[in-house]
């Protein structure tokens, strides 16, 4: 649902404009996500950003320290699975 939210301001916000290259509208995206993390949530009483920060300095602890290395690495990449052939014929 927020992946909709983000693409649906996103979209409504650039709709209008023309854009020669990526990134002139990589940069046009860049501001207007960071006008929708600005903007006050209802629920939450705090803006995206806000709420962000919040969650990573909790996470964090009370160090404040920075995100460990080993937190941003990317998992193993496990090989493709092979598929058998099917040996049953539907019917």
């Amino acid at each position: 649902m927020a992946v909709l939210i983000v693409e649906r301001f996103i979209l409504a916000r650039l709709r209008n404009r023309r854009f020669l290259s990526l990134g002139e509208l990589n940069e046009a995206i860049q501001d207007v996500l960071g006008d929708l993390n600005a903007r006050l949530m209802r629920r939450v009483g705090a803006s995206r950003r806000e709420f962000f920060e919040t969650i990573v300095r909790v996470a964090l602890g009370s160090t404040g320290g920075s995100v460990p290395p080993s937190s941003l690495q990317h998992p193993a990449v496990r090989p493709a699975l092979q598929l058998r052939p099917q040996r049953h014929k539907p019917g």
